[in-house]
């Protein structure tokens, strides 16, 4: 199960390097027989600083199995949402993972969003399938310990609980020899325990007399630094989710109960098991290998074990246990292909291909290390045509070949493989359990077989382009098989007024165009549904190496009776592909492909008396294009212009969510922006999140209110209208409960907690169960404006074309309009 991280550290980073500390690591855990799995929910659940520890510390094979790849979330860093989130968050957490050491599994499971309790967390899952990919991660990994992050008592996020609860009856079920599944047998692990939170203690308090702690902090001289500083360049992976963190030094006290299993030894959670080759009757003879192994180990020349280490994978082969068999003799060969120097490689001077293209493919191999290594041959991937027999003894000085790949015309097009299959709501479909619990593959890879020291292996390397960049040195991505043509809308949905239109970029892409082939030409055409029409249609693009993207502008304009539905594209009359690139500096490059759709809704929309809205953006969402796109002048704003002057001509002025934690400095601008308000504008403030809200306490709005962690996770939750002769409820659109309907994922978050009665609450709503939450919209008059705080997940429901959120949006807009203050200063007076 190590093929993920793999890639990021071996086949991703071309050469199979590894420091002097780093050889030390492995020789030590040659002699270390034990495997720890850590349960939780989400990417950043799992403690990185465990981690860390029990690999370099106690030389144990330790992985994450993460619930979810965290597609619910929110972003910190871009706009991407639901299945691209969840390959940005995917890689995050391989990144991490090639930080601390462990590795990086998976279930089906989606993140759908917050979830208040774990029963309704695993009805959605499918309880029986979640508890299948839990069994199925423990009977492949067969961990001698199981660690939850979470109780399973309950409390917060229903995700949360549920992994706990599935780990626990997993701990059971996949020692139960009547569960079957094929391929693998029952597996017993001996302890099951919860790491325990201290953040959830109180100052003051005491160290529960149950909890068993250890000291993670410990300095390991191989590596020149602790756990605590190598946790905190894991935890920074988490970029999306704003987890950057500082090391820590010193003493770090990780605490734990027993949940089940055997008794602990001596206070040590980890204590009182042989994990060593003692718990093996055969083990007599590899463990006086390994004694010479470390006698002999001399990190100036590393090499001179090869011989040992050759000899150490044969005696493997007598081992009857045949899953640490497998395990250590892929650890033998790691280890030896680092003590050899060897480096490989396969690079192409192109980005992608389309199916039937021929490449171009340098490999490159050498051993850079005295020792007998000799490369014995190369495979392509199965759907291109055979690379030509090549072998060669491998020295300090690369071996070189270039061959030609012909791609079959039905070759994959390049997809992250839990994505291959449309998911459900709440989960994956992975049909092929043996890719259930894996975290990601390379989109393309050739197998080099080695023969190091006698003892032959087979080695993946991704397929990569190369480039040299002038500030950031080479940059690799991954070769990718993509279609001749993409065509990609600039939204997922919109909004028409009925009556009206708007305008939608698409960008026509060739991603496979190169230098010295010839241009595409294609037609397009569009399918809409009634009362949808699509400008230019049937329109012919022709692209060039030289000029490999284009951008065209539709017009889509809805009648008075138009319906709902997607705007589609055909090229040659087959179905086109839209592409997303997830690029960033801290995770491996992606591309995910969906059918060219684009979601229309026709809306009856009144925009009232507004025309030019101020957006400041936050930690990244879609609203202000949703906004320019039905019909509002948007101008994206920055700091600089928070002024009373600066804002003079908006007739409203909106922050994007998490504003106020993304810009430290926005709170400085509170007198100028209260000044603008009083002037006669409308202030928009989408949520924040309240843990970082300590310093702003009362500060953003023109009265006290505090923010609190309400939230309401039922989209279709009734809404009552609190007040319904309030002049946000009456005009420009009159709203009613029906403009509450088809709502997305959730009502909304962090909801204000208190409030001055300056603030009228517009809506209260509640989860099933649960009492009514008054803090989702709040409005206070001010001078001649209008101040809005609303925790309501516009930022979701406008770019999935809502149209009761996009009518709901406008009034908040209009709040300050002549006709809506006067009527509030006569609701006052009564």
């Amino acid at each position: 199960m190590t093929t993920s991280v793999a890639w990021w550290i071996g086949a991703w980073a071309v050469a199979f390097g590894q420091d002097a500390g780093g050889l030390l690591t492995e020789v030590d855990q040659l002699g270390v027989v034990g495997s720890v799995l850590y349960v939780a929910a989400h990417p950043d659940d799992e403690n990185t600083r465990l981690i860390h520890w029990l690999g370099r510390e106690r030389g144990l094979r330790t992985a994450y199995l993460s619930m979810t790849r965290g597609g619910g979330g929110q972003n910190l860093i871009g706009s991407e949402r639901t299945e691209r989130l969840s390959v940005l968050r995917t890689g995050e957490l391989l990144a991490a993972r090639a930080i601390d050491g462990g590795q990086q599994l998976f279930t089906r499971m989606r993140d759908f969003g917050y979830s208040k309790s774990p029963e309704e967390t695993l009805a959605l899952w499918g309880r029986d399938e979640a508890l299948d990919d839990v069994i199925r991660a423990i009977r492949t990994f067969r961990p001698d310990i199981i660690v939850t992050r979470f109780s399973a008592d309950g409390g917060g996020h229903g995700h949360h609980t549920a992994s706990a609860r599935l780990a626990a009856e997993a701990f059971e079920r996949a020692a139960d020899p009547t569960y079957e599944m094929p391929g693998l047998p029952p597996w017993q692990a001996r302890r099951l325990l919860r790491n325990e939170s201290t953040w959830r203690l109180k100052e003051d308090d005491p160290i529960p007399e149950a909890w068993m702690g250890v000291d993670v902090g410990t300095y390991d001289p191989r590596a020149g630094q602790s756990a605590g500083e190598v946790a905190a360049r894991a935890r920074s992976q988490h970029k999306s989710q704003g987890f950057g963190s500082a090391p820590r030094i010193g003493v770090i006290d990780e605490y734990f109960t027993l949940t089940a299993g055997e008794p602990v030894v001596d206070g040590d959670p980890f204590g009182g098991l042989d994990l060593s080759w003692s718990r093996f009757d055969q083990s007599k003879r590899v463990t006086a290998l390994l004694e010479k192994i470390g006698k002999r180990f001399d990190l100036r020349a590393p090499e001179t074990v090869l011989p040992l280490l050759a000899r150490l994978h044969r005696e493997l082969d007598a081992l009857e246990d045949g899953h640490w068999r497998q395990v250590k003799q892929r650890d033998v060969e790691q280890l030896m292909r680092h003590c050899a120097g060897i480096y490989l490689s396969a690079r192409t001077s192109v980005m992608a291909a389309a199916p039937g293209d021929r490449i171009s493919v340098v490999l490159r191999a050498a051993a850079r290390r005295e020792g007998s290594v000799e490369l014995r041959g190369v495979e392509g991937p199965s759907f291109a045509s055979e690379i030509p027999s090549w072998t060669a003894k491998l020295g300090k000085h690369p071996a070189e070949q270039t061959v030609e790949l012909v791609l079959d015309a039905d070759a994959p097009i390049s997809q992250p493989h839990w994505l291959i299959t449309s998911p459900t709501p709440t989960r994956y479909a992975v049909d092929d359990p043996e890719q259930r619990l894996i975290a990601d593959r390379p989109p393309v890879a050739v197998t080099m077989t080695l023969d190091i020291a006698g003892v032959r292996q087979a080695v993946d390397v991704t397929v990569v382009h190369a480039i040299t960049d002038r500030v950031r040195g080479e940059v690799l991505r991954p070769f990718e098989v993509l279609p001749r043509l993409t065509t990609t809308f600039g939204a997922r949905g919109v909004l028409v007024p009925r009556g009206g239109s708007v305008e939608v970029p698409v960008t026509l892409t060739a991603p496979t165009l190169t230098e010295g082939t010839d241009a595409l030409t294609a037609a397009w055409t569009i399918e809409a549904p009634v009362g949808i029409t699509v400008t230019p249609t049937p329109w012919p693009v022709t692209l060039t190496p030289e000029a490999p993207e284009r951008v065209v502008h539709l017009r889509i304009m809805a009648s008075d009776d138009a319906t709902a539905g997607p705007v589609t594209l055909r090229i040659a009359g087959e179905p086109a592909y839209q592409r997303h690139r997830i690029a960033y500096p801290h995770v491996p490059e992606r591309t995910v492909l969906a059918t060219a759709a684009l979601r229309v809704t026709p809306v009856s929309l009144d925009r009232g008396a507004v025309t030019r809205v101020g957006y400041l953006p936050g930690s990244g969402d879609d609203v202000a294009e949703v906004l320019l796109s039905v019909g509002y002048n948007v101008e994206i704003l920055d700091e600089t212009q928070l002024t009373a002057k600066g804002l003079q001509g908006f007739d409203a002025v909106v922050f994007g969510v998490r504003a106020y934690n993304t810009r430290p400095g926005l709170i400085a601008h509170q007198s100028a922006l209260l000044e603008y308000v009083a002037g006669g504008g409308t202030l928009i403030v989408q949520y924040n999140t309240s843990r970082r809200w300590t310093t702003l306490s009362d500060a953003i709005g023109p009265a006290a209110l505090q923010v609190g962690r309400g939230r309401v996770t039922d989209e279709m939750a009734l809404v009552t209208l609190e007040h319904p002769k309030h002049p946000m409820i009456l005009g420009p659109n009159r709203l009613t409960e029906a403009d509450f309907e088809g709502w997305v994922q959730e009502r909304g978050l962090y909801f204000a907690e208190s409030w001055d009665d300056a603030y009228v609450p517009l809506f209260s709503m509640a989860d099933p169960g649960e009492d009514a939450q008054l803090g989702s919209t709040l409005v206070a008059a001010h001078g001649k404006g209008t101040f809005i705080y609303t925790g309501l997940s516009f930022f979701r429901q406008l770019p999935e074309g809502i149209p009761g959120a996009m009518r709901l949006f406008a009034n908040l807009l209009a709040g300050a309009n002549p006709r809506a203050t006067a009527q509030r200063r006569r609701r006052s007076r009564r």
